[in-house]
């Protein structure tokens, strides 16, 4: 079997596939230079299987107002409360947002 975890950040992703792989994971350079990819081989459940570690650095999916309730000044604080929010995902992390599907059909 093989595994796709995701860190939140590198760092994490780093430390917790060389904890699980007994420190010896291999490396490689993912689609942003900010996230490699980890692989290694560690036993889940009884049966050894392959793991590949990533990380996504950051939220890869925001929420946001509409532009009309934008600016804290722009309503009531109250209608926040009921108002319909837009998820989206900001342009900035694009390779990172793709780095997971890539890992997932490998």
């Amino acid at each position: 079997m093989k595994y796709l975890n995701v860190a939140e950040k590198n760092s994490a992703a780093k430390h917790i596939a060389f904890y699980l792989s007994r420190e010896t994971p291999l490396w490689k350079e993912g689609l942003s230079k900010y996230n490699k990819k980890y692989e290694f081989e560690a036993e889940v459940l009884g049966q050894e299987s392959q793991m590949v570690m990533t990380s996504v650095s950051g939220h890869l999916l925001a929420l946001e107002f509409d532009s009309a309730l934008k600016y804290w000044h722009s309503c009531n604080p109250f209608e926040l409360f009921d108002a319909p929010v837009f998820k989206f995902c900001p342009e900035n992390p694009e390779k990172i947002k793709d780095n997971c599907p890539q890992r997932r059909s490998e």
